[in-house]
């Protein structure tokens, strides 16, 4: 579910620099128009961490206080502030549900700073975006088999959660995003083929969990295989929601996803406070208290708090065609 998310999320909000790309001039240069992007993506993402990066700290303390044991905070906690938590080491237990977000917010810092960079060599908008986008994933593929090969790093704590090596994981959706936007009519012909294409590497990447991570040019190309799937999987998806009618299921999933950030954060506080205090009823009873509360305070804190901190950043950030 990560591997595709972080493929949507370069699908998405890879479109919008792309677009700053496209519409830069002279008298408005790209470089002009980054600081404005990273405002209105901090507006977004940073309230709610720093929240939940404080609802977690209150409750590693109320751990330690009920067990008895000395009050302290994590020796990593301040690489948290700044997202270096697992940026060239595996994540700790403390809120350990937070290295998908380093990768996504090292990813929206460093790919426009990459992208500038090419911007360098005179391309056309979409070339220069292109290449980028490719570049970002031989590079990231080349350092994760690099990693594998130095010894048998175990697939999950390093392999996949570790920032320095995992930032191709959103450029595939970045470089699907492309492809779409500059040959949509070829794409609409070719996305049954893909479709199947990205079931078939997703297997392939099944199969290598199941038979292969004793090889590690497998294992660390496990992900590759993910996220090129899923990226595959995008038109198919896109163009059959173009066309599908509205229904009350796809509206449930609409409200889902528009309180999914909320959710992402409150689902382990909320799994700790559940197995604390129903740690003796079963597993249906827990189960359930544990989807409820996730809802509710996903909810609540959306309401409350991140969809007005998110309205914020309309005063320091202008809105970009991608946003509309």
């Amino acid at each position: 579910g990560v591997e595709l998310y972080f493929v949507l999320s370069g699908y998405l909000i890879g479109s919008i620099p792309c677009s700053l790309l496209e519409k830069s001039s002279p008298e408005s240069p790209f470089r002009s128009r980054l600081p404005g992007f990273w405002i209105r993506r901090w507006f977004r993402t940073l309230p709610n961490y720093y929240f939940f990066l404080a609802v977690n700290v209150l409750l590693a303390l109320a751990a330690a206080a009920a067990a008895g044991r000395t009050l302290a905070l994590d020796p990593d906690f301040p690489k948290y502030l700044l997202f270096l938590q697992n940026l060239f080491r595996p994540i700790g237990e403390f809120m350990g549900e937070s290295w998908s977000l380093a990768v996504e917010e090292w990813f929206y810092i460093t790919f426009p700073l990459f992208l500038l960079l090419i911007t360098g060599l005179k391309l056309r908008p979409r070339r220069a975006f292109g290449l980028a986008a490719a570049g970002y994933i031989v590079l990231f593929v080349g350092l994760r088999t690099l990693v594998a090969l130095r010894g048998q790093p175990d697939w999950d704590y390093v392999l996949r959660k570790i920032v320095a090596i995992r930032l191709d994981s959103i450029a595939y959706g970045a470089l699907m995003m492309l492809i779409m936007r500059a040959w949509p009519e070829r794409l609409r012909k070719l996305q049954h083929g893909l479709f199947w294409a990205g079931l078939l590497s997703i297997g392939l990447s099944i199969l290598i969990m199941k038979y292969g991570l004793h090889r590690p040019v497998l294992t660390a190309n496990l992900f590759t295989l993910t996220s090129l799937g899923s990226a595959c999987l995008l038109p198919y998806a896109v163009y059959a929601t173009e066309q599908a009618p509205r229904s009350r299921l796809r509206t449930i999933i609409a409200g889902i996803s528009i309180i999914s950030y909320s959710l992402y954060l409150a689902h382990m506080p909320a799994l700790r406070l559940t197995t604390y205090f129903f740690r003796n009823a079963p597993w249906p009873v827990q189960y359930a208290v544990y989807l409820v509360l996730s809802a509710v305070a996903a909810l609540v804190v959306y309401t409350l708090y991140e969809r007005r901190m998110t309205s914020l950043r309309d005063r320091f950030g202008r809105k970009s065609d991608a946003e509309l």
